[in-house]
């Protein structure tokens, strides 16, 4: 849900819905099947399928968690908890308890604050803002100060427009990303929200409260209508997928530049069909899953393939490379320039920032990845050790962490160590960049480059370079100029593009970008030490 991709799909929030309309349509069945045997067992039956959810919950976001946020038996807790409360309501009213519903109040306030698309969701982090609710349903009574908050006209009218708000902002976000001239800033953000605010508006006044008065729209003609609607969609929908949708739009070029960021399936799918995974090295990689960011233990292999961490010469100097997939974007490059002469070791996992681990844990994926990689280095200490990740998003960590892992491997004996500076990244992706300028868009352009990480380079190789020992590469400088970077391995566009996706190299990318390295005084000097 939270992923680029995902982002840039205008519908997608409507999931939300569908299980929404499946509660409606589930929970009414079950009262008239089961009101017989008296209210009090049918709220602890009630209270029996909720456990049972949000168990089912707690193994899925550890398991399956793609499944688990989208589909209703794991999200069937949250709303039945609103059921459970309204049993308690019915019988025993609303009380009115300041503490209690004040603390509901900040439990939901601190979820907003505090929850990002790291927190595993649904799952017991989901206590807080559903407990939370239930809180204030509980016991902000009218006299209450929650209530008092809450029942201020600007919270009702908030609360009135929510839902027109709601199926506005979505598209209206995922448009600004997807437009060429999106702008991603704070200043932008705030005036896109402004501006649902003021479509959902609309939308409830000249929408949604005629739709609701049948003097207006009766009953018969509003489902004809809504018939008719999903009727079209349905065929639309349904064209579009069967035709793949619709290519005879797209030139040759166009459909090749679509293939790299087409993503049909999980992110080793999209590499097989690129031809990337051999290049990337991915057996070095100790495979990540979304449940193993989340503390999961399914799919880490006890081992990787013996090559990645091995010298096949034992007279040729080793280097090492360490870091992430954009690590691992570096193996192909190195390969074609020095692999004759050098051997070319690697332990890089996706999505994992070297760092130093002493101990093994074989259930956690990147504090596994680490230790084999520091682990091999000392074994081995290959002439150069070579760290690639990316992080833009804490300077002082990445100062921190990799000067304390540079200096550590030149204690341990490694002879030089070599940080490769964050790559340019594109916003959206550089494909769909390409494509959304199609053919006009120069070869070098500064369209769509995210600044941050220009400016992270930048920072990075002042607090680096100083660092006896340390040999600080950067890619901002090999494949930028004031003109912007490079966006194809060639002169015009129908040569392999430099990035397939938003900043990982391509297999040429990487070639070019190692070759432009070579090229400086520092990196060469370096390899011939």
């Amino acid at each position: 849900y939270f992923d680029a991709p995902s982002e840039e799909r205008p519908l997608l929030h409507t999931w939300s819905l569908a299980v929404e309309e499946q509660y409606y349509v589930l929970f009414p069945i079950f009262i008239i099947l089961t009101w017989r045997f008296k209210k009090e067992r049918v709220f602890w039956a009630l209270v029996a399928i909720t456990f049972a959810s949000f168990a089912l919950s707690e193994w899925g976001w550890r398991t399956k968690p793609i499944a688990n946020f989208f589909l209703a038996p794991t999200r069937a807790w949250e709303i039945l908890v609103g059921s459970l409360v309204a049993f308690l309501t019915n019988k025993h009213g609303v009380k009115n308890n300041n503490i209690f519903a004040v603390v509901g109040l900040i439990a939901v306030f601190s979820a907003v604050l505090f929850y990002d698309k790291n927190t595993p969701f649904p799952s017991y982090y989901s206590l807080l803002p559903v407990l939370g609710t239930a809180s204030i349903l509980l016991y902000g009574g009218k006299e209450t100060l929650t209530a008092k908050i809450l029942s201020a006209k600007p919270m009702i009218f908030i609360g009135l427009i929510s839902y027109s708000v709601y199926l506005w902002h979505q598209p209206i976000f995922a448009f600004s990303r997807i437009s060429p001239l999106g702008d991603h800033s704070q200043r932008n953000v705030l005036l896109l929200c402004a501006f649902s605010l003021v479509a959902g508006y609309l939308s409830w006044k000249y929408v949604e409260r005629p739709f609701r008065n049948r003097a207006f729209l009766s009953r018969n003609t509003l489902f004809a209508l809504s018939g008719i609607t999903a009727t079209v969609i349905v065929f639309a929908s349904h064209y579009g997928v069967t035709s793949g949708g619709m290519p005879q739009r797209l030139s040759v070029d166009e459909a090749k530049y679509l293939d790299y960021f087409e993503n049909d399936g999980p992110e080793w799918r999209l590499f097989e069909r690129l031809g990337i995974i051999e290049k990337y090295r991915d057996e070095c990689n100790f495979y990540d899953t979304p449940a193993n960011r989340m503390g999961g233990a399914t799919l880490i292999p006890r081992e990787i393939d013996p090559s990645c961490v091995l010298e096949a010469d034992k007279d040729a100097k080793t280097l090492f490379l360490w870091g992430d997939s954009y690590a691992m974007s570096l193996n192909y490059g190195l390969k074609k320039h020095i692999g004759e002469s050098w051997n070319i070791l690697q332990v890089a996992s996706s999505g994992c920032a070297p760092d130093l681990y002493e101990t093994d844990n074989p259930f956690h994926y990147c504090e596994r990845s680490n230790y084999i990689a520091l682990k091999t280095i000392k074994e081995l200490t290959p002439e150069i050790v070579v760290l690639k990740y990316n992080k833009a998003q804490d300077i002082t960590r990445d100062h921190t962490t990799l000067r304390n892992i540079s200096l550590e491997l030149l204690r341990q004996g490694v002879e030089n160590v070599a940080v490769v500076g964050p790559l340019p990244h594109w916003n959206p992706s550089l494909p769909e960049t390409m494509l959304r300028f199609w053919p006009d868009l120069p070869l070098r352009t500064s369209v769509g480059l995210q600044r941050e990480f220009e400016q992270l380079d930048e920072e990075l190789e002042q607090i680096l370079q100083p660092l006896q020992g340390v040999t600080y590469l950067s890619a901002f400088d090999a494949l930028c100029t004031e003109e912007g970077c490079l966006t194809t391995v060639g002169q015009n566009h129908t040569n392999e593009i430099m990035q397939w996706d938003d900043a990982h190299l391509s297999p040429k990318g990487s070639i070019y970008l190692i070759g432009k390295l070579l090229a400086q005084d520092k990196f060469r000097t370096l390899l011939q030490k």
